[in-house]
């Protein structure tokens, strides 16, 4: 199961446990959880914190409900990742930015760490330098 919906449904599914009793029991609205049921819900929308209190409650692996993308942005630490990667190659933050497709203004926030880096850059990101551990 790849989508982070085919996992929640399953294990829904299997314990036969409603979605409004997740919810309460893991302390959301029961549309945040409908939300992210439902196949065409962007994955990169879901709160990390969410997705692990649902493994928590079905007592999975703490990132099992999560993608590639939450494992970087939860174990990362992206503002010195980008610092160094940029420093590595040489350039300036402009420079960077303009590899990563973002303003200069835009970058600067995620390398202060004062913005989440957004999906689309950080799938620019991975295709440039590889996946990240």
């Amino acid at each position: 199961m790849e989508k982070i919906s085919d996992r929640i449904n399953y294990e829904l599914f299997d314990r036969r446990i409603p979605k409004v009793r997740l919810a309460r029991e893991v302390g959301v609205g029961r549309d945040l959880v409908s939300s992210y049921t439902r196949e065409n819900f962007p994955e990169e929308s879901m709160q990390i914190p969410v997705l692990k209190s649902f493994a928590a409650y079905f007592d999975k692996d703490t990132y099992y409900f999560c993608n590639d993308y939450h494992k970087f942005i939860d174990t990362v630490d992206v503002v010195k990742l980008l610092k160094r990667l940029r420093k590595e190659k040489g350039v300036t933050q402009r420079r960077f930015a303009d590899e990563l497709g973002v303003t200069i203004a835009m970058y600067k926030t995620y390398e202060q760490g004062k913005s989440s880096l957004p999906y689309s850059v950080y799938l620019r990101l991975r295709k440039l330098y590889g996946p990240f551990e």
